[in-house]
């Protein structure tokens, strides 16, 4: 795996990205490369650029787009959502295939699977400011949230709420992001919430336990949920719950052992 790290709330330029691109393909002894792409603009275009260099160098590369916000487009207009934290479990799962020798066609045709059955929703409590100028990045009131921000504080399609619990937020919350992906009694599932930067565990494990009863009184059954602050916005204080449905394969690549700076998973 190669990461090219961009500034901050800016993707990597084309150039940066072609170069992670040919380290994975001569580190590899030439194997084709696979490059995941978050749905924002600048990482569809810096990365459409990367892509075309390094076929114009002769490197066997092909790409898949990801994409899961509900908040950001309407249901049946999927592939139109921008890519947040629920992304991880396309990570995870094309990660653990790679480990396991399989073919990029393979990969590609489960991450694609994976991500279809994703849906995210954020919650934004408190913005982050922009450390190059000391802005807030948007504005809330103290006794404000916001459903729907993606993960650099893009709005959601509704205005500033009033400040409400925590119970009542995860029900908001769970209630539309099952809704949008028609999850049902039976279902195992992947779930994550994710923290914004300055959420704290503890809040986290708050949220949690709603959801936990939430999706017991639905029959829907979660595997091995992660929670923690996964992918962040500076000091931004919110969370996002994203779910995917698992079958067994996906399950056992969740459950694969991992060992990367940040995102450990330990052997069963």
């Amino acid at each position: 795996d190669v990461e090219i790290p961009g500034g901050i709330f800016a993707c990597a330029g084309g150039d940066r990205i072609y170069e992670g691109i040919k380290i994975a393909w001569e580190s590899s002894g030439h194997t084709p490369v696979l490059v995941l792409i978050a749905n924002h603009e600048g990482d569809v275009i810096n990365n459409g650029i990367a892509v075309d260099m390094a076929r114009d160098d002769g490197i066997d590369v092909e790409s898949v787009l990801l994409y899961d916000d509900i908040a950001s487009a309407p249901k049946g207009e999927e592939e139109k959502r921008r890519g947040m934290a629920g992304m991880t479990f396309s990570f995870k799962v094309a990660g653990a295939l790679a480990e396991e020798g399989k073919s990029r066609d393979e990969i590609i045709k489960k991450v694609k699977e994976v991500n279809a059955s994703t849906r995210t929703l954020a919650v934004a409590l408190r913005p982050c400011t922009i450390p190059t100028t000391g802005q807030l990045l948007f504005t809330l009131a103290e006794d404000e949230l916001i459903i729907g921000p993606g993960v650099h504080g893009e709005p959601g399609p509704e205005g500033p709420m009033k400040m409400t619990t925590a119970n009542k937020i995860m029900d908001i919350v769970a209630e539309n992001v099952i809704a949008d992906g028609e999850f049902k009694r039976g279902d195992d599932v992947l779930v994550l919430i994710n923290g914004s930067g300055s959420t704290t565990l503890m809040e986290m494990f708050i949220l949690y336990d709603r959801l936990k009863d939430i999706l017991k009184d639905r029959g829907i059954h979660p595997h091995r949920p992660l929670i923690g602050n996964i992918i962040t916005t500076q000091e931004m204080a919110g969370f996002s719950l994203s779910i995917c449905t698992a079958d067994d394969e996906t399950k056992r690549l969740w459950d694969a052992p991992a060992d990367t700076p940040y995102f450990k998973v330990c052997s069963r």
